[in-house]
């Protein structure tokens, strides 16, 4: 008795492989545009920083005022 095996190739392995290498060299150049042109942020009003108000009025737990 003889056994033989047939090997059926899939055509589109090299395809695959190529998008995923377009994808990545995409996403690095896109990452790079970021990187290049980005800006330090800025503040919403001009002047220099001042103390912060909070107000609560919480009145049960940790923190609540008596």
């Amino acid at each position: 008795m003889t056994t033989r095996t047939t090997i059926q190739e899939v055509g589109t392995g090299g395809r695959t492989r190529r998008s995923v290498l377009l994808s990545l060299a995409l996403g690095a150049i896109l990452e790079a545009l970021v990187a290049v042109t980005a800006r330090e942020a800025e503040a919403t009003f001009p002047g220099t920083n001042g103390k912060l108000v909070f107000i609560s009025t919480r009145t049960t737990g940790p923190t609540a005022r008596r």
